[in-house]
C-alpha cells in the first residue's frame, strides 16, 4: 500500500507543470502524507536517526513558513505544503528500503515515457527533425520547460537503467532498456545539453560504483549503450 501512494504521488507529480498544475500538486502531496499515515498506522516505520540532509530541509522548511508568516501571506500554502512533503518523505525513507524506492521511481519512469509518447510523439518528431532554416524547435511535452525536461527524464533514465541491470528477466530488462532509451530522446529532444553532460557523468559513476571499472567494461549491456549513445550523438549532432 505504501508502494502504490508513493508511485501515485510521484506520478501525478509529472502533471504538475500542466494547466491541471495545482490539483496535480495537492494530489501528489495527499499521496505522500497517506503514505506516511500509512506507515505509522502498521508501525512499519524504523527507527533511524535524523541525517544531517534531513535536519537542513527541516529548517529550511520552518524558515519559509516563518518567513511567510511575517512576509507575503500569499506564500503560507506553499510553505506549508513544503514543509509538510519533507516530513512526510522522512517517514516514508524510513518505511521503504533504498531498493523499494529505486523499483517505484523506475515503474514510475516507465508510467511517464508510456504517457509522454501517447500524448506528445509527434512533438518529439517534429522538435527532433527541425533545425537549418527551420529554426530550432525544443521538446516540452505536458508544458515542461527544456530543462525540466532534461531534469526529470535524465533522472527516469539513471532509474530505468538501474532496473534493467537489476533485473534478471529479459522481457524486463528490454522495456526497461527501450524505456531508457526513450527518455534519452527526450531530453536529446528537448536540446537540454547539460542533462545529457550531467546524464552520462551519473549513469558512468553509478555504474562504476556498482561493478567495479574492470566488470563494468566487460558488460555487454554497457558496450551495447555506448555505441547507442555515440550513433545517436552522431545522428542528432546539432542538438548535441
Amino acid at each position: 500500500m505504501i508502494e502504490l501512494l508513493v508511485g501515485m504521488a510521484c506520478f501525478v507529480a509529472v502533471f504538475s507543470v500542466t494547466s491541471a498544475g495545482t490539483a496535480m500538486q495537492v494530489a501528489a502531496l495527499a499521496c505522500f502524507a497517506g503514505a506516511a499515515g500509512y506507515a505509522l498506522l502498521m508501525n512499519r516505520v524504523s527507527p533511524v536517526r535524523i541525517s544531517l540532509s534531513e535536519f537542513v530541509l527541516y529548517l529550511l522548511g520552518v524558515a519559509y513558513v516563518v518567513l511567510s508568516i511575517f512576509g507575503e501571506a500569499d506564500a503560507m500554502p506553499l510553505a506549508v505544503a513544503f514543509l509538510l512533503t519533507i516530513v512526510a518523505i522522512s517517514i516514508i525513507v524510513r518505511a521503504l528500503t533504498l531498493a523499494q524506492l529505486l523499483d517505484i521511481g523506475a515503474v514510475v519512469s516507465l508510467l511517464s515515457v508510456v504517457t509522454v509518447v501517447a500524448l506528445d510523439r509527434s512533438q518529439a518528431m517534429t522538435a527532433l527533425s527541425s533545425g537549418g532554416g527551420e529554426g530550432l524547435q525544443r521538446f516540452m511535452p505536458l508544458g515542461m520547460t527544456p530543462n525540466l525536461v532534461g531534469y526529470v527524464f535524465g533522472a527516469c533514465c539513471v532509474l530505468l537503467v538501474r532496473r534493467a541491470i537489476v533485473t534478471r528477466r529479459w522481457s524486463e530488462r528490454l522495456v526497461m532498456a527501450g524505456s531508457a532509451f526513450a527518455c534519452c530522446i527526450f531530453v536529446l529532444a528537448a536540446s537540454a545539453r547539460s542533462s545529457l553532460i550531467g546524464l552520462a557523468v551519473a549513469g558512468a559513476v553509478g555504474v562504476f560504483l556498482e561493478y567495479g571499472f574492470k566488470r563494468t567494461l566487460s558488460l555487454t549491456s554497457v558496450r551495447i549503450g555506448i555505441l547507442a549513445v555515440v550513433v545517436v550523438c552522431v545522428a542528432f549532432a546539432e542538438r548535441v
